[in-house]
């Protein structure tokens, strides 16, 4: 058997497979020291103010502390949101529906 940091012991079997479990713990306390990582409680209070504001707010990007920010230029450049727009419709009407 082999012994991880902070977690049972895994098979030789299964550590051969990939199951290392000791990184999910030892890296978890670090989350809120390294840019661009997160909490589990930080992406809930994210998510529970998105969804309980009341600012109707469509489209809004936010970056890894949960603060607004803008998107890129090429999401906020309307001639390419339209060609999005046109090509996810094309792709759309290509599906076979059983309502036509």
């Amino acid at each position: 058997m082999v012994c991880t940091p902070l977690t049972t012991t895994v098979s030789p079997a299964a550590w051969a497979a990939g199951a290392k479990p000791g990184r999910k713990y030892v890296l978890a306390p670090l989350a809120p020291l390294i840019k661009y990582w997160s909490t589990p409680k930080r992406a809930a209070r994210l998510l529970a103010g998105a969804l309980t504001s009341q600012s109707h707010q469509s489209g809004a990007y936010y970056d890894e502390n949960g603060k607004p920010m803008l998107g890129s230029a090429q999401v906020r450049d309307p001639a390419f949101t339209d060609q999005v727009v046109a090509e996810t419709r094309a792709l759309l009407a290509q599906i076979p529906s059983k309502t036509r």
